[in-house]
């Protein structure tokens, strides 16, 4: 998998430079690589996901463990800028795979700032408030934005980090490659399940 994000990484980079060079200079950014790839050092795939029995803020109960369907968790908050950048790249995959995929951001923003927060940055996740001290002692915790894609209890996908700096080319490479793998992963998911 990793191999996969590297080569799109390099495609991204190659492509971004030659956009915004107009021309290949043919040095390879070593250094956007390497913050591309390393982003979270830790690895949750194959790990059970926590069990989650809230009600979202509409006040409807969502039960982690009676889900049948896969499971994109987004963990977010108002104050973390790339939070706010992934938005629109999230509820583009919401909008592809809504049929097929339960969509669920965690905060623990209060219902009024998730309210709040919608009007500016329109984010189309059912939403479920949870308190910050529970949020940061789940051993999946690892900073926001944080998103993982879970089926059967099983985290099968999982991508930390983001980069705040709309300006710079590791911006638009973080947003393609979260997009990419979750992507990848529903897709190749959504085939198995098929079978």
């Amino acid at each position: 998998m990793r191999i996969i994000i590297f080569v799109m990484l390099i495609s991204v980079n190659l492509f971004l430079q030659k956009v915004e060079n107009d021309s290949l200079n043919n040095k390879f950014d070593y250094e956007l690589a390497y913050y591309g790839i390393n982003f979270s050092n830790r690895n949750f795939v194959g790990l059970k996901f926590p069990h989650v029995n809230k009600e979202d803020i509409n006040g409807n109960l969502f039960e982690s463990n009676n889900s049948k369907r896969l499971v994109l968790y987004n963990f977010w908050k108002k104050s973390c800028a790339p939070c706010i950048a992934e938005t629109d790249m999230l509820n583009q995959l919401e909008s592809k795979f809504s049929k097929e995929v339960d969509f669920v951001g965690i905060t623990y923003e209060n219902k009024d700032d998730i309210l709040k927060f919608n009007l500016k940055h329109p984010f189309h996740f059912r939403q479920l408030s949870i308190s910050e001290n529970i949020i940061t002692n789940l051993f999946i915790y690892s900073g926001y934005p944080a998103t993982f894609l879970v089926f059967d209890g099983e985290i099968i996908a999982f991508s930390s980090g983001g980069v705040e700096d709309s300006k710079t080319k590791l911006y638009y490479v973080s947003l393609y490659n979260t997009y990419s793998v979750f992507r990848t992963a529903i897709e190749k998911k959504l085939k198995e399940i098929e079978k």
